[in-house]
């Protein structure tokens, strides 16, 4: 391969090569974004959110996913006067309507608004601030922020990094993949954000781990029935697998297990038991098809069902689990014992 650096070009050998260029925040063609970003820097994308050195008075959030909610939950902690414009019907669209729901409501409690339906037409400088000219539910109205973060998703890193000049097969821009990681080139490989496939960091890092084994003559295959989403807001948020709802529709004979942490010792105890865990199972055979937990640690937590999922333990068998006392844990293992007890003795109904 050729690598070009900022002097000169050096022709690197191997025999495989793994792309893994990563994403760049992705930016919607509203008039005046990039412009007035530019002009004077109040504009900034997720990345760079991070870095604006005063909290504004007044943010508005360009998009309601998972990046959008867990930004607007930082700022609104750190006092600013946050609203939240999206596209779609419902926060976080990625997740069920449930979870963007509670989400909603999570946010009002610590002052944020959250205009859904809502479509950024213009932005236009204003005086020290930001306008943002919206048209929500039918409606024409202006926002006024001393800041605007831009938070609607991601593109692949392909055309800075000089990806796209190597013939690669893609799919609406992302590197294409296989469960190997190999890409449409002999020797090359791909893993993470560029591929398109799941844009999360445990992600990646478990694709490159795929791809370095196949690079390297070890053959590996890449899964994605086990993957926890995890979402840092307050309450926290976490789900792995389908929903209830998604499973019925693949055919599984859907039980469901829900326990609360309002009866958890540990969360009492602590004063922090908003929110419940959910576990989905097929009656049929047992299998774990997914679980969605709302409250404390509910990112750490997730790791629990991840793991069985990924072993293809049975909700019978996850029912024995002993779990420790006094802990959250505790929550997950009554919730896996309700779904077991829903689906009745392994073997009825085989």
């Amino acid at each position: 391969g050729v690598a070009v650096g900022d002097d000169e070009a050096q022709i690197l050998r191997g025999r495989a090569v793994i792309v893994a260029t990563g994403s760049v925040p992705a930016w919607p063609p509203v008039p005046g974004l990039v412009d007035l970003g530019s002009e004077t820097g109040r504009i900034a994308a997720a990345d760079e959110s991070l870095d604006i050195s005063e909290v504004p008075p007044r943010l508005v959030i360009i998009g309601g996913g998972v990046i959008g909610v867990e930004l607007a939950t930082m700022y609104a902690g750190l006092g600013s006067r946050v609203t939240v414009v999206e596209v779609t019907d419902r926060l976080v669209p990625s997740a069920d309507a449930e979870i963007g729901e509670l989400l909603r409501q999570a946010l009002a409690r610590e002052g944020v608004q959250v205009l859904t339906r809502a479509r950024v037409e213009q932005v236009k400088p204003g005086g020290g601030c930001c306008l943002i000219e919206l048209g929500a539910n039918g409606e024409h109205r202006v926002l006024e922020a001393e800041r605007v973060v831009v938070a609607v998703g991601r593109r692949p890193n392909v055309e800075r990094s000089g990806v796209s000049e190597l013939g690669l097969c893609s799919k609406d821009g992302w590197v294409a993949v296989d469960e190997h990681m190999q890409t449409s080139l002999p020797g090359v490989y791909a893993a993470g954000d560029v591929t398109g496939k799941v844009l999360l960091a445990h992600v990646a890092a478990r694709q490159g781990v795929v791809a370095a084994e196949n690079a390297l003559g070890v053959a590996a295959k890449m899964g994605y029935d086990a993957v926890p989403t995890c979402i840092y807001t307050d309450p926290e948020v976490a789900w792995v697998g389908i929903s209830a709802g998604e499973a019925t529709e693949r055919g599984y004979e859907v039980v469901v297990g829900r326990s609360s942490f309002g009866r958890n010792a540990l969360a009492l105890a602590a004063g922090d038991f908003e929110g419940w865990v959910e576990v989905i199972a097929d009656r049929r055979y047992g299998e774990i098809v997914g679980a969605r937990i709302v409250g404390p640690h509910a990112t750490e937590l997730i790791a629990q069902v991840t793991a069985l999922m990924q072993s293809e333990c049975t909700i019978w068998e996850w029912e024995r689990v002993i779990q420790p006392h006094p802990t959250l844990s505790e929550a997950v293992g009554e919730a896996a014992t309700a779904a077991a007890r829903a689906a009745g003795k392994p073997g009825l109904r085989v």
